[in-house]
């Protein structure tokens, strides 16, 4: 009896790992290739539509019938508000996309890291061109006076950061 099971569980390991090896054209096995693919954003979310009216037509339904059970309806109801949330999330997405591209923004999911640190540097130097220019610290004599000595040389050797106002 234990050899059957350990049959049968070898064999599923082996069914498992062969349908995840690739294929020769370099793509995943056709069993988790829709699974594993990146969808449009648009049409995941007239897909999430579809289904969404889909699931209010079922609610419609066990609402109408009286001998209906209530966990189903909670059931669809539940469902109904991940949808929603993940639709949002997804227009949301998509707004904020066009919003970048309207305004010549650097829109990260669409380029490399690199690419997208350069384009961002560009861009926050284009909305202030002193961005890398310090803010500079201002202190009284008095406050300076108080000050260790050793903390009073620093700040004797940085006059681009620190203003000693009298």
């Amino acid at each position: 009896m234990k050899n059957k099971f350990v049959l049968i569980g070898l064999f599923a390991f082996n069914a498992i790992v062969f349908s995840q090896q690739l294929q020769p054209g370099g793509d995943l096995s056709p069993l988790f290739s829709n699974a594993m693919q990146n969808e449009d954003p648009k049409a995941e979310l007239e897909r999430l539509q579809s289904k969404k009216a889909a699931l209010n037509m079922r609610l419609q339904e066990l609402k109408n019938n009286p001998a209906s059970d209530p966990q189903e309806i909670i059931r669809v109801e539940g469902l109904l508000k991940y949808i929603d949330t993940k639709s949002e999330r997804i227009s949301n997405y998509l707004q904020s996309v066009e919003y970048a591209e309207q305004n010549d923004l650097p829109v990260k999911g669409t380029m490399t890291d690199e690419e997208y640190k350069s384009k961002k540097q560009a861009w926050q130097q284009k909305l202030d061109p002193n961005a890398d220019a310090q803010i500079k610290t201002t202190l009284t004599r008095e406050e300076f006076e108080r000050l260790p000595k050793e903390r009073q040389e620093r700040i004797l050797s940085m006059p681009e950061r620190y203003i000693i106002l009298n």
